[in-house]
């Protein structure tokens, strides 16, 4: 690689720490990010929207004194509003979309704190898997095994931090999204606390609280500082996140004091574990402090036919009420007449049909008059879809 040879020896603070140190520059750390973007990503698909033109503004515009001042980075395609770019979700059905016209209050943070935006990376379609496939941008794959998956919906993330294309990557995580890629990749990967970190102005919430927006990272000391940089309540939050006693970066490194851990090597379905998987899970045990109290093997309690079966109902109501908010979305732009022929576009459609009480109600046309007008929340809208279902499933459409 030409330019910064070093450039892959250093976490983010490491880079931001050389350029307050004048060592190197924000546009040496660019040019070396581009430079290992465009070799590597070819093999991993981990960035499917570079945004050079925006890293190089950013840094032409001056960039503010932030604790990662000059670090390059990366969003993903699913959240991260930028102004002027637009989020697909990993979807055909949005791949249309119209751009942002304000950065969300957390980009904007992130942008406070000095990161360099120059790109976004692959996610699954709309967030709902833990692999990173999406028809529209083609499979993500894993830095250090390319015929294995980098996980998701933060493979993309995931994947570019693993390659070395760069420090820390923004992230999200509602079901293991930023947790298992971060896993399959070998980096580091937290999940905050519901509303520590704003989606204002575009959204209160995500999935009910269990979405959240962070960053997989390479060390546990950049994540942490990350989130010192971007935690916060923003304007229309539905609830706030008590606030931390002192700076999470502070918290990197101190005694944690005395630990009960405990550790399962026995699935929740029964199913069999490789060999591998167990010999990972020992060795990881091993390395447990020596200062914990009752680090030892334990099978939780767990009810796993009952287990399953809620969990996978949660995830089709989910996936319904994202099903619902979409035709409401088509109806309005005039494409109620949304057929099998499009919906095999979108792998949603076809893993998660809709109810038959609810293809009993849909319109014919937009202005058929069975659409009720309502602009709340998904889950407020499903449950008022099915009562109105409910009464006219026994009638004709």
């Amino acid at each position: 690689m030409r330019g910064f040879a070093d450039y892959e020896r250093y976490d983010a603070l490491g880079l931001a720490n050389l350029v307050r140190q004048k060592a190197v520059s924000p546009d040496d750390l660019l040019e070396a990010a581009i430079e290992r973007l465009e070799v590597r990503n070819p093999a991993i698909n981990a960035v499917v929207m570079p945004l050079y033109d925006f890293g190089v503004k950013a840094i032409a515009d001056g960039l503010p004194d932030g604790p990662f001042r000059g670090v390059p980075f990366l969003l993903k395609d699913l959240g991260g509003w930028l102004a002027g770019v637009k989020v697909t979700r990993g979807s055909s059905f949005f791949a249309d979309a119209p751009a942002a016209t304000m950065d969300s209050e957390h980009v904007g943070r992130l942008k406070r704190a000095g990161l360099v935006i120059f790109g976004r990376t692959n996610s699954c379609e709309l967030g709902l898997s833990l692999t990173c496939e999406p028809a529209l941008y083609g499979p993500t794959k894993n830095p250090w095994d390319t015929t294995r998956i980098s996980g998701g919906s933060s493979g993309g993330a995931a994947a570019a931090v693993g390659a070395r294309i760069l420090p820390m990557a923004h992230a999200s995580d509602g079901f293991g999204s930023i947790r298992v890629p971060a896993s399959c990749c070998g980096i580091v990967g937290l999940k905050p606390t519901r509303s520590r970190n704003t989606m204002a102005p575009y959204a209160g919430e995500g999935l009910g609280g269990l979405s959240t927006e962070h960053a997989v990272t390479l060390s546990v000391r950049d994540s942490a500082a990350l989130l010192d940089a971007t935690c916060g309540a923003g304007p229309g939050d539905p609830y706030i996140a008590p606030g931390p006693e002192r700076p999470f970066l502070a918290e990197v490194g101190t005694d944690p004091g005395k630990l009960r851990i405990a550790f399962t090597s026995v699935t929740p379905n029964g199913a069999p574990v490789e060999a591998d998987s167990l010999r990972a899970l020992a060795e990881a045990a091993k390395l447990c402090p020596t200062s914990a109290i009752g680090s030892k093997k334990s099978i939780p309690r767990l009810t796993a036919p009952l287990w399953s079966r809620r969990f996978l109902r949660s995830r089709q109501r989910i996936r319904s009420s994202i099903w619902r908010a979409i035709r409401l979305r088509a109806a309005r732009r005039g494409r109620a007449r949304w057929r099998t022929s499009h919906t095999q576009r979108v792998s949603l459609a076809r893993r998660s049909r809709p109810p038959t009480t609810f293809a009993r109600c849909r319109p014919r046309t937009a202005s058929a008059g069975k659409w009720r007008r309502f602009t709340g929340p998904m889950t407020s809208f499903s449950l008022q879809r099915s009562r109105r279902c409910r009464r006219s499933s026994s009638g004709s459409t």
